[in-house]
């Protein structure tokens, strides 16, 4: 697993469709999700996001391996990706206790408050992650 971490740490464009075409990636949320007390999972997949969520890189191709590692991961399963943040959250549903999972809503509400996309998945990660540590 280091070695899938090294190769996408190059941001080599070439790499980057190698690995979003082979099944290693989705194998690697696979685990990650069934061993939720595997550090080494976790350590690598912490890796991989730090590297495709932080490229300062101003290289064309760096940039456009980088995003397609991105778009992969992030992506939903309908459309190819790997769906990591959802299955995030279902995982978070399926351990979590129902009222640990809603945080009190004076903490979320706002005045200025305006639907924004995606306002909802981020309500559910700041519960997710105050709920469950």
């Amino acid at each position: 697993m280091d070695l899938v971490c090294d190769m996408i740490e190059t941001q080599n464009l070439n790499v980057a469709e190698a690995l979003c075409k082979s099944a290693v990636l989705p194998l690697i949320l696979d685990h990650f999700i069934r061993y939720d007390w595997h550090h080494l999972l976790h350590c690598c997949l912490l890796r991989i996001m730090t590297s495709v969520l932080h490229n300062n890189s101003r290289d064309a191709h760096s940039q456009e391996a980088t995003h397609m590692i991105r778009r992969h991961l992030l992506g939903p399963t309908e459309s190819g990706g790997c769906g990591l943040l959802q299955r995030m959250l279902d995982v978070y549903e399926e351990k979590c206790p129902p009222d640990a999972q809603e945080p009190p809503t004076d903490e979320l509400e706002d005045p200025d408050d305006t639907p924004l996309p995606g306002r909802e998945l981020e309500k559910k990660l700041v519960a997710a992650s105050s709920a469950c540590g």
